[in-house]
């Protein structure tokens, strides 16, 4: 289990800077068709915003509860698939989805929240 957590953090890390850059300018294409040139801007700065708090999360967390956080809210896993993943109980990985969570809910702030991810 732990070499399979640690291969899938490695590949999630690679070539980091590349994808996030791609990433903002894919969502800004995508949408920000019909905008200005400033508003453009204002999306690949908020964009930015919200990398550097998911960067800081996952600085400040346990790499198994990160990577938890990961397959449900990316790759869109339920919790009981990843119980048969981690060949764990679903009740575990419901305490490690709040513990995630609560760890995460102290390294960013309500306002930071609202403001990257309540648009």
């Amino acid at each position: 289990m732990q070499t399979k957590l640690n291969n899938d953090m490695q590949s999630l890390n690679r070539n980091q800077d590349a994808r996030q850059e791609r990433l903002i300018n894919k969502l800004s294409q995508d949408y920000c068709t019909m905008r200005s040139p400033e508003e453009i801007l204002c999306e690949k700065e908020k964009m930015q915003e919200i990398i550097g708090i998911l960067q800081r999360i996952k600085e400040n967390i346990p790499t198994d509860l990160w990577w938890i956080m990961v397959q449900i809210a990316v790759k869109r896993k339920t919790q009981t698939e990843l119980a048969n993943t981690l060949n764990v109980n679903r009740s575990t990985v419901c305490r490690r989805v709040k513990k995630a969570i609560g760890l995460a809910s102290r390294i960013i702030t309500i306002q930071e929240y609202n403001e990257c991810f309540r648009y």
